[in-house]
């Protein structure tokens, strides 16, 4: 049984490997905006039940998560630039890395004050990953294939978002 199973997983990797290159790349900028989608989903439960726990208002606990919604609204401009300069692979890079960084902050620290600064930093990372990887799809998507992809992607990235607060 165990044997099977790892006859499976070296399968389905050997199948990745063996991927044309553009396919490749489109499963790794899935699993990346994947990735980031299920932390997005944990973010919202986990701080809102933290904040609740540290004795915050119902109201300030709102604000905290609005916190975040602002970040995604104020990167909106700023990632297609940081794409222009950098790149798709860089700036995703950069989101994505960034984003594990603020989150750890936001983990260690108790602050409420830190805490809305951070949330909003980390609802920026979070966007940017989402802008940059969909953009990056449909760049390398060919158009023929590009819807699909697309929902594809879109659906993927709305699972992790899904499973998110199941980590809470």
């Amino acid at each position: 049984d165990g044997a099977a199973r790892s006859r499976r997983n070296h399968g389905f990797v050997s199948a990745l490997l063996a991927m044309h290159p553009r396919l490749r790349l489109c499963a790794w900028i899935c699993l990346v905006a994947f990735c980031e989608s299920v932390v997005y989903g944990f973010s919202f439960p986990y701080f809102s039940l933290r904040l609740e726990q540290q004795g915050l208002s119902v109201s300030l606990i709102g604000l905290h998560a609005a916190a975040g919604t602002l970040g995604v609204l104020l990167c909106g401009r700023l990632f297609p630039r940081v794409i222009g300069r950098w790149g798709y692979r860089r700036a995703t890079a950069l989101a994505f890395a960034t984003s594990l960084l603020v989150l750890l902050g936001l983990l260690a620290h108790d602050g409420v004050a830190l805490s809305f600064v951070l949330r909003l930093l980390l609802g920026m990372c979070f966007a940017g990953v989402w802008v940059c990887t969909e953009a990056w799809i449909n760049e390398v998507v060919p158009d023929a294939h590009r819807g699909k992809v697309n929902a594809g992607f879109q659906a993927l990235y709305s699972f992790g978002f899904f499973l998110g607060p199941g980590a809470t």
